[in-house]
This record gives C-alpha cells, structure tokens and sequence, in this order.
C-alpha cells in the first residue's frame, strides 16, 4: 500500500510537532504550483533546533517513508540552507518544508503569500 502525499505530510509535520516546532501551518498550492502541492511552515527558537529538526525530517523520511511512497520520492528528501541563515527547507518532492527561526518568519512573510492563494491547515 502506497501513502498519499497526504500521509507524507501529516506525518512529517507530527515529526515537527514533536520536536517542538511551532505555529505549522500547511498550504494546499497544487491549483497554483507546477512544482510542488503543498508548502509547509514551521518556527523554531533557535539555529540548534532549526538543524534538529531539519536533519529529524531527513532521517525519518529516509527511516520511515521510503518503500512506502511512490518510486519518484526514492532520492528525497534535499536539504537547502544553512542552520545559520535561519532558514532551511527539506524538499520531499510533492511537499516542501519551511523550518524557519522566528525571526526569518517574520522577515520574509511568506505566509501572507500562500495564505492569499492557497488553503491553510494548521497543524
């Protein structure tokens, strides 16, 4: 049995959540992005916990997901950024990770950008 994109995701954000990740929000762009269906946001603290949990995200995806997932996923997730930029995103192909300190959150307001075209769930 295949999961859904879905699942992938729902999962992955419960990895956030269980690292202490705040205030994930989920955004539904496959209207929108020829890329990529959904967009997920989540804050953390600290450059220590930003790399936690991006590195958390990597390896559960690569422990728990691989086999799991169609065939096209077998070489994510990527990894993008640097802990100390504030901002890295984990690419697992049909849904991007944002993990983002609250401070490059606020800066960057990409939140204010998906939440006018695509729908939000907050996880």
């Amino acid at each position: 049995m295949s999961l859904s994109t879905q699942d992938v995701i729902e999962y992955l954000a419960k990895v956030c959540d269980d690292k202490k990740a705040t205030d994930i929000r989920i955004y539904d762009v496959q209207h929108y992005s020829p890329y990529v269906d959904f967009v997920v946001f989540c804050s953390v603290k600290n450059t220590i916990h930003l790399s936690a949990i991006a590195q958390e995200l990597s390896t559960e995806y690569k422990k728990n997901l691989v086999g799991k997932i169609s065939d096209d996923f077998y070489d994510f997730p990527h990894i993008s950024g640097a802990s100390d930029s504030g901002w890295i995103a984990v690419d697992c192909n049909a849904c991007v990770f944002h993990v983002m300190t609250e401070e490059m959150r606020e800066l960057y307001g990409l939140d204010t950008i998906y939440a006018r075209r695509g729908t939000v769930f907050y996880f």
